[in-house]
């Protein structure tokens, strides 16, 4: 399967996605597809933290809210735009990686990531 340079692929850590993602599942990205609000994004910020959450736009940058409805609820996190070093719009969710090439937020293609 060929995927376009805009799309990534990366794996999930963690239960903080279910019950539309589960942990060692794969989310397609694509960096090139602007969110609207209730999407769901990976974001990396210039600290290195990364997120797997529903995005909203808000004045200063963006707001992630949580996935799963059954963590406790809290206020969602803030990050401004001039911190964000990466983000793309989730478009599919693969059930195992069948030789795709999975990314990172580090400088090397190929290493897992775990989205918060």
């Amino acid at each position: 399967l060929a995927l376009p340079s805009s799309v990534g692929v990366f794996l999930v850590q963690g239960t903080s996605a279910e019950p539309l993602a589960l942990h060692g599942q794969y989310v397609l990205v694509d960096k090139n597809r602007d969110p609207e609000d209730g999407d769901l994004v990976v974001v990396k910020t210039r600290e290195g933290e990364g997120y797997f959450k529903r995005f909203f736009r808000i004045k200063e940058g963006i707001e992630l809210a949580t996935i799963n409805p059954n963590t406790a609820p809290h206020p969602g996190i803030r990050i401004r735009f001039d911190d964000l070093a990466y983000m793309g719009t989730a478009i599919g969710v693969i059930f195992e990686n069948a030789g795709l090439p999975e990314l990172s937020f580090d400088d090397d293609p190929g290493d897992e990531f775990g989205a918060n």
